[in-house]
């Protein structure tokens, strides 16, 4: 058995006319070959990744609805178990359940939902200290330009934030329709 530093020894040799640094490194293929291996994985996990994102987000949505559902529950039983007004455009009847709204939310246009009167303004509605805890805006002040976290869904972008309100309640439960008993 031959000791490393005799001069027989091969490896000893070919050490010998390399600087020091360059022994204990990666060539540059293997570096590559690393890269290569660690993109193609990553590459894998982005759309992975982009899934439970969303997930996250529709989970969000889902529970911002059912605390909605919950207010007007609670609305309802403190006011003789009738429903908040569904609302309609720009009607504002009280107790509508959001305050405001326009016929057309422009969504080719930003310009428009920077006005602080754009959008529906859940403050003034009814069922806000039921969903909030706070104390409901009345009178409505279109300059107020606040947004709150339950009445929006975040995978709505930025038209969604500036209408402020992303759900809707059915008209069929407006006391002032007429509800129709469906033919058979």
């Amino acid at each position: 058995m031959q000791h490393a530093a005799l001069p027989g020894n091969r490896s000893a040799r070919k050490r010998a006319g390399r600087p020091a640094a360059l022994l204990s490194g990666f060539t540059l293929l293997e570096l590559l070959v690393v890269i290569v291996i660690v993109s193609v994985l990553a590459a894998l996990l982005l759309p992975a990744l982009a899934k439970a994102r969303e997930q996250g987000r529709a989970s969000v949505c889902r529970n911002n609805m059912r605390q909605l559902a919950l207010a007007m529950t609670l609305y309802a039983d403190d006011n003789s178990d009738y429903l908040p007004w569904p609302g309609d455009v720009d009607r504002n009847w009280q107790p509508d359940w959001v305050f405001g709204g326009q016929d057309n939310t422009y969504p080719a246009d930003p310009n428009k939902w920077r006005n602080p009167g754009y959008g529906l303004h859940a403050e003034s509605g009814s069922i806000f200290s039921y969903a909030t805890g706070l104390p409901r805006v009345v009178p409505h002040r279109d300059s107020y330009d606040g947004t709150f976290r339950i009445y929006r869904c975040p995978s709505t972008g930025p038209l969604g934030e500036a209408l402020r309100v992303n759900f809707s309640m059915n008209e069929e439960l407006d006391p002032s329709t007429a509800l129709t008993k469906a033919s058979p």
